[in-house]
């Protein structure tokens, strides 16, 4: 077992004295987030890579993608967070932390982009979307383990193609393989960069892209992309529509963007029979055409909601997030194959019968990122940027 493995392993950073592990946003939270840790340290390959996912048909581990890497960095700068600075496991977090990301800047393509798959990463075509997530991934390590020259040109050469295929309407309509709005997280990552970086035009580029896809909410909150005519979403794409929308408007401290977000997350969360149950696909009038919901759906629209909280302190947000913490942390899998437990797969049968064929790292790694947005305010306390009020999440959550 290496040195992360052993780290993850002890979990000793939540049990700070005088924590409340009565409510769910301690005692259960934990408990699924040692999960979701247990599952990656399983799945780590020799180079102390995790992998995208397991498949039971095959069993076999599936190779590491860039986005479930990135996605795994994120927990990982959100565990490292949550410790007191002498704690000798930061050690192991930034080992852990430093594999993936030099990972990352190795597989970057020569364009500036960050490719789609699990192989043959620099002939695969670049995209928009994942591109943006990676950034926003190495950005977030960057500032908690320091500037290193190699991260640093990545997230320029990322930052400068985003730039360079951007349209003049602020949307991107090349390498989105037809799922436009999902490109709201690239939208999210210049705003990041510009902030990151003090480039104030940046944040410009990023908050008119956003406008620009914002654009396309109509009267029920449904994000209806009308060039295309596209009205049907599978959750998951649906979710990260909505879940870059919030991180901009967290990172803006906008309560405008936050309503906008609401309008469309709390729909989309009540579209299901049941509370934390959202559909596999939903259509533009929030209606379910089909008879499974999406695990991972839920866990984007738990993130959705964890983001714009703060910034809006409504209690029916508090409400739907703990809902769908729950709904996702009964899902997951109990099982003496190390492959399988603390993972859930992507989407299940809505009439009951959980019978998942692949598990998806990617679900599981946004999952623990979740959970741990809902546990670290205690350690680090988020403010409302419109208020400068203090949001203590245990004590709403």
């Amino acid at each position: 077992m290496n040195l992360f493995a052993k780290a993850v392993s002890l979990l000793t950073f939540f049990k700070a004295p005088g924590r409340d592990f009565n409510s769910f946003a301690n005692k259960e939270a934990y408990a699924a987030l040692q999960h979701c840790l247990q599952w990656f340290e399983n799945v780590l390959n020799d180079d102390g890579l995790p992998a995208s996912s397991y498949s039971l048909l095959l069993d076999k581990l599936n190779g590491p993608s860039a986005r479930t890497v990135a996605h795994w960095l994120d927990v990982i700068v959100l565990n490292s967070s949550a410790q007191p600075p002498d704690k000798r496991e930061n050690v192991a977090f930034q080992q852990q932390a430093d594999t993936l990301a030099e990972w990352l800047v190795k597989i970057q393509r020569n364009d500036g982009t960050w490719p789609v798959g699990s192989n043959d990463y620099k002939n695969r075509p670049p995209s928009v979307f994942q591109t943006g997530i990676i950034i926003d991934a190495l950005i977030s390590y960057s500032e908690k383990f320091g500037a290193k020259p190699d991260v640093s040109m990545a997230i320029e050469n990322g930052v400068q193609w985003l730039f360079k295929m951007q349209k003049d309407n602020g949307g991107w309509d090349e390498y989105v393989f037809g799922k436009h709005l999902i490109c709201t997280n690239a939208a999210a990552a210049l705003v990041k960069a510009g902030i990151y970086m003090g480039n104030t035009n940046l944040v410009k580029q990023g908050k008119k892209s956003l406008d620009y896809y914002f654009s396309f909410q109509i009267g029920n909150g449904f994000f209806y992309f009308l060039p295309t005519g596209q009205k049907d979403y599978f959750a998951s794409d649906y979710g990260f529509i909505l879940y870059g929308f919030s991180k901009a408007a967290f990172m803006e401290g906008s309560r405008t963007y936050a309503e906008k977000v609401w309008q469309g997350v709390k729909p989309f969360i009540y579209s299901g029979k049941g509370h934390g149950i959202i559909p596999g696909i939903i259509n533009y009038e929030f209606n379910a055409p089909v008879n499974y919901y999406s695990l991972y759906g839920s866990v984007l629209a738990m993130l959705t909601t964890l983001r714009i909280y703060p910034l809006l302190r409504m209690e029916e947000i508090a409400h739907q997030t703990r809902s769908l913490a729950k709904q996702i942390a009964s899902a997951q899998l109990k099982s003496e194959n190390k492959m399988t437990h603390g993972g859930f797969a992507v989407s299940q049968p809505s009439s009951g019968g959980y019978k998942p064929y692949e598990i998806s790292g990617d679900a599981i790694a946004l999952f623990a990122k979740a959970l741990l947005l809902l546990m670290n305010t205690e350690h680090n306390p988020e403010y409302n940027s419109n208020t400068g009020v203090a949001i203590n999440r245990d004590s709403i959550l």
